[in-house]
């Protein structure tokens, strides 16, 4: 289970009554708390869900959330201002301790697992790993070990191949065989 996040497929009664969730999180010096709700990938304005802390839920506003929505909850503890700043000659008090060192512990929970799909982690130090998310948004490669998007993939195939967009519903993709004198062999008919 994370420690800095939580995913749900909302339900009727989260809809109506919130979605609780368990890890802890800080509030900002203003008081604001330190987390985020996505639904369906988008992140909410703090102004459409309200937080309760007995039990520990997010209720979010009417009409921002349907059954069925991927529902995100998120801590976002700030990476821009330390929560605590000791001051020379001031007495150190346990709670600013506990403080200073939840936020620096929050935040490398945070980082491990990519919190919000910022980052991709590497799992056991050789592959990164996208948990089943789609990376989007990826320029077209220019180099041999680029990552191909599908976009540019099927402009390849219907430039190299003169496929019409029929074609390419009655065939599967197939596969190309590598080498110099690469050639494409069809899949068979769907």
């Amino acid at each position: 289970m994370a420690n800095s996040y939580q995913d749900y497929t909302a339900t009727s009664d989260q809809v109506a009554n919130g979605f609780s969730f368990s890890f802890p999180y800080l509030s900002d010096n203003s008081g604001v708390a330190l987390l985020d709700v996505y639904v369906q990938g988008v992140k909410l304005a703090t102004s459409a869900y309200t937080i309760s802390t007995s039990p520990k839920k997010i209720v979010i506003d009417s009409g921002s959330v349907a059954v069925g929505n991927a529902v995100k909850i998120v801590r976002n503890s700030s990476t821009t201002e330390p929560l605590v700043d000791f001051v020379n000659g001031s007495v150190l008090t346990e709670t600013d301790l506990d403080r200073g060192y939840q936020h620096g512990f929050y935040l490398s929970q945070e980082a491990s697992e990519g919190t919000a799909g910022e980052l991709l982690s590497k799992k056991g130090l050789t592959h990164y790993d996208a948990e089943g998310n789609k990376i989007i948004n990826v320029a077209d490669p220019d180099t041999g070990q680029d990552v191909a998007t599908r976009h540019f993939v099927e402009t390849l195939y219907d430039t190299t191949f003169d496929l019409t967009p029929t074609d390419r519903d009655i065939f599967d993709y197939g596969f190309i065989d590598g080498g110099a004198d690469a050639s494409y062999s069809y899949g068979t008919l769907s």
